[in-house]
């Protein structure tokens, strides 16, 4: 199917980028373990881009194009997070709210 039409004018030529792959060229193909590799480094380059934030505006999620759930999986799948840091992190704040003192009740 093309779409020369569609995506450029009739009238001009279109353009080829140098990235995209020729129609005679023979497919790359990449080994698991290579596509493991890409997809932890990808994932962690989206993380560190939107600042360590995985959900809203600006998320890695967004800049991936997935759900922050899908994304908090796919980081504890690759060992990029650990599922417990969020469980300690709460245990801590009521934690440091007990020894403080500070309390909901009066």
């Amino acid at each position: 199917m093309r779409l020369d039409g569609v995506l450029v004018a009739p009238d001009r030529k279109p353009r080829i980028d140098a990235a995209s792959p020729r129609r005679d060229a023979a497919p790359v193909i990449i080994s698991e373990i290579e596509w493991q590799r890409r997809k932890r480094q990808n994932v962690g380059a989206a993380v560190e881009a939107a600042g360590g934030r995985i959900y809203g505006p600006g998320g890695a999620a967004e800049l991936l194009g997935i759900k922050p759930t899908t994304l908090i999986s796919r980081l504890r799948t690759l060992g990029l997070r650990d599922g417990r840091k969020r469980q300690r992190a709460v245990a801590r704040r009521a934690l440091s709210g007990a020894l403080t003192g500070s309390s909901s009740k009066k």
